[in-house]
């Protein structure tokens, strides 16, 4: 071949490519495509980057870790956040390994967004909350479409593209103190430790994967104080909690609930709250948050337990200020923060009334007319 222009062929029904290195030996390596198109489409990239004078990547070194390492030079060449940029790479390496072919990625795209939108995890597989929202989902796969891009990796980076999810993340459910009252009241006909429970999530916004884990041990009553380590924090970062107010209260009241051999602060004979999706559909049935669907022919809440996360971060800041709430709620950054405040009707109505009349409405004195 034709130094520099490269060469496609079939072998079976599989077309390859072929292309000089610019040191005087070949490269070749399978498309795994039938389509020719798709063949040298393949080829002049590979010819585009050696033009740059950069070497193109094999099919064995296109990998996750490959991909990662390009992105995360990228975000310090750009002077973005690399943090974020890191972050996104322990996902995608935790969810399909470092080694993995961005071929196989790309195959196994649509199935990680289905389990994403199950459950959300850590990178240890452990359940933390409720499924990621699609803007989540997007920027992980905009992280993987920026990648593909860089290395020039058409096929993942037209996946990574198709596969985009339409956002609608308006969260707009608060739980009022009156509902929530009745969901107290109802969970403690079910057990006192789950209505526990649903107030901890309720008062301090914190995931419940992270309160699911809170240990007695770690409740300083002397200083007031809950240390959390972060090996139990989606942000893997420790922080202290201050202990005052109906917060002290429940802790107090969680300690005085503990068992010796027991380490959790909140547990059910011992074992500690996973989950409470079991219970939340029944007790918003007793609560009376719950809509009958005729067509269905079920129940179906108004609320999801995240929300009360949600209200939590709503009912914090009528107190403190967003820095201190967020050191209770556990979030990190302060616009993933404001996410999550709603505006309930009875503040927003407080909030006009204070509003003043404007002077064109005043009616005028008999000397200024």
């Amino acid at each position: 071949m034709t130094y520099g222009e490269g060469r496609v062929f079939l072998r079976g029904r599989i077309w390859h490519i072929a292309w000089h290195d610019g040191h005087g030996g070949e490269e070749r390596e399978s498309t795994h495509q039938t389509d020719e198109l798709v063949a040298r489409a393949r080829l002049r990239e590979k010819l585009e980057t050696i033009q740059t004078g950069r070497r193109p990547l094999s099919n064995k070194e296109l990998t996750v870790d490959a991909l990662c390492r390009e992105m995360i030079a990228r975000f310090k060449r750009k002077k973005q956040n690399v943090k974020e940029a890191e972050y996104n790479a322990r996902v995608w390496r935790a969810a399909v390994g470092s080694s993995t072919s961005l071929y196989q990625v790309a195959d196994r795209i649509k199935g990680l967004i289905r389990d994403w939108q199950d459950a959300e995890e850590d990178e240890d597989g452990n359940i933390l909350d409720e499924p990621y929202a699609d803007a989540t989902i997007n920027r992980r796969l905009a992280f993987l479409q920026t990648g593909a891009r860089e290395l020039k990796f058409t096929p993942l980076w037209t996946v990574a593209k198709d596969f985009k999810l339409r956002e609608d993340n308006v969260r707009d459910a608060y739980m009022n103190p009156v509902e929530f009252g009745r969901l107290y009241s109802a969970a403690t006909q079910v057990h006192q430790a789950l209505a526990d429970y649903l107030e901890w999530l309720y008062l301090t916004g914190m995931r419940r994967g992270e309160a699911s884990l809170l240990e007695a041990r770690w409740v300083d009553m002397y200083r007031r104080t809950l240390t959390i380590p972060g090996r139990v924090q989606k942000h893997r970062q420790p922080r202290v909690v201050p202990l005052d107010g109906p917060i002290g209260r429940l802790a107090e009241q969680r300690l005085a609930a503990s068992w010796p051999k027991t380490p959790w602060l909140f547990h059910h004979d011992g074992a500690p709250f996973r989950e409470v999706r079991q219970h939340w559909l029944a007790l918003s049935v007793e609560a009376g948050l719950a809509d009958w669907d005729s067509e269905a022919e079920e129940w179906v809440a108004r609320f999801r337990p995240h929300d009360l996360r949600r209200s939590a971060c709503t009912n914090l800041i009528k107190h403190m200020s967003i820095k201190e709430a967020m050191r209770i709620t556990g979030h990190l950054t302060i616009s993933t923060f404001n996410r999550y405040l709603q505006t309930p009707d009875d503040q927003l109505r407080e909030r006009l009334q204070t509003m003043p009349e404007p002077s064109w409405t005043v009616p005028a004195s008999p000397r200024a007319a």
